[in-house]
């Protein structure tokens, strides 16, 4: 089955510069919601886009529930 939807206005919660284990910041940019396999859990998941910062790149694909297990907030 196709993505349902492919979003650059995300909300206020996932705006926020998220941090990976080594410090590097990450920019959350996109995200869009898909349909996994049964085999694959099944269901609806959201996944989230990360662009490094400050110069861009390469980005960084996170399913939402794992978002929060991979990376952090970054503080001000």
């Amino acid at each position: 089955m196709p993505n349902l939807e492919y979003r650059t206005d995300l909300p206020p919660a996932l705006r926020r510069t998220r941090l990976d284990a080594a410090g590097a910041r990450w920019q959350p940019v996109a995200l869009t919601k898909e349909w996994r396999s049964k085999s694959d859990g099944g269901g609806e998941v959201t996944i989230v886009f990360l662009r490094p910062l400050p110069s861009g790149g390469r980005e960084w694909i996170v399913a939402l529930p794992d978002l929060d297990t991979l990376t952090r907030e970054a503080t001000p």
